[in-house]
């Protein structure tokens, strides 16, 4: 009888003890309401690939540092925009010019002009800097549906002695939502 007494009084301390960790750990269940949209606040760019053709432009039209040729219009094409859509901003990178880094770099290949660099301009036909940081640009609104912004290209003198030759090179530009 005596270790029947002694297994109940193991059994009850463990029972206990298993109650005051229940108690110990009691975990108290509170509830956080977590809410947000998602919204449609992009626009598909559309071509993919834009070309701007700088055309033939005369030697002695960029006869001083500083001259420049006529502007070419070029456009960004921006269809399905959300219903969200406010305003965006636009940011060019690529290879600066080595004087001036402001424009856009010619890719140095054999035959390739010289003592000359593309400047990129906004619709308001001001200088767009190549590589500007995103905080330093200006928001641009736009509308749901279809949004065309439209810039402007040119060569620019970046030395008193130019030599002729092909124009070529790229930039990418980014393009931040609001």
């Amino acid at each position: 009888m005596s270790i029947k007494l002694i297994l109940s009084f193991i059994f009850i301390i463990f029972a206990q003890s298993a109650y005051s960790i229940t108690l110990v750990n009691d975990i108290k269940n509170t509830s956080i309401n977590i809410t947000g949209n998602v919204i449609d606040n992009s626009c598909e760019v559309l071509p993919s690939k834009i070309d701007v053709n700088l055309f033939n432009n005369p030697l002695k039209q960029l006869n001083y540092k500083g001259a420049v040729t006529a502007n070419v219009l070029f456009s960004i094409n921006l269809i399905h925009c959300g219903d969200s859509v406010k305003e965006i901003r636009v940011v060019y990178k690529g290879e600066a010019d080595n004087i001036d880094k402001n424009l856009l770099a010619i890719n140095k290949v054999p035959g390739s002009a010289e003592g000359v660099a593309i400047q990129l301009l906004d619709s308001n036909k001001k200088q767009k800097p190549i590589n500007q940081l995103m905080n330093n640009t200006q928001w641009i609104p736009l509308h749901p549906g279809s949004n065309l912004i439209n810039y402007y290209a040119r060569l620019k003198a970046t030395t008193n002695k130019v030599t002729y030759g092909h124009v070529h090179s790229q930039a990418i530009f980014n393009i931040e939502y609001l």
